[in-house]
């Protein structure tokens, strides 16, 4: 087994084949997505740049397939960085489906893969694509009277773009504080 650690990144299409290219820099790649076709060609460009990427196929809306995908990740080691850029459009799909999609799936790969975050020189990270952000802290047990991610507020900054912006965030609010 490679001791490198692992970054699992769901979603291979374009901003999630970005994000694992930049990953892959420092981590194993497990590339997970439901369109086989996109994962494999993906996976494959990047292994002929030297990346060191696996491929898992997954319907993220599926609280089966999920907790599948999370035993397969608990028997490689665990995971230190999950970076979650799957999502529907509202072009392409119904209400519902982007509900599923974009909402209940990142639930559903969070709780799944949270048993099995490893620490490194610091505590695992978590990115979210839809709402991009960086999470710094991704706690096993929330504190009490705070939620998953350790506080009421937390520093965060986008994954994506030039120009590095501070975010607050809490239950009831989310504003830009740059």
């Amino acid at each position: 087994m490679d001791t490198a650690q692992l970054a699992v990144v769901v979603g291979a299409g374009g901003m999630g084949a970005a994000v694992a290219r930049t990953l892959a820099a420092d981590y194993r790649i497990l590339l997970v997505d439901i369109d086989e076709q996109r994962y494999v060609a993906v996976a494959g460009e990047m292994r002929e740049e030297g990346a060191r990427v696996d491929t898992a196929q997954c319907d993220i809306t599926s609280p089966e397939a999920v907790t599948a995908l999370a035993e397969r990740v608990g028997r490689e080691g665990g995971v230190r960085v999950l970076a979650h850029v799957a999502g529907l459009s509202p072009t392409m799909g119904d209400f519902d489906s982007i509900i599923r999609v974009n909402l209940t799936g990142p639930a559903l790969m969070s709780d799944a893969l949270l048993p099995h975050a490893v620490p490194g020189a610091g505590d695992p990270d978590l990115l979210f694509g839809s709402a991009p952000l960086r999470v710094r802290r991704w706690h096993s047990e929330p504190a009490a009277g705070r939620g998953r991610f350790g506080g009421p507020a937390r520093r965060a900054a986008p994954v994506c773009g030039r120009r590095a912006r501070r975010f607050q965030m809490s239950p009831i609010n989310f504003r830009n504080s740059a």
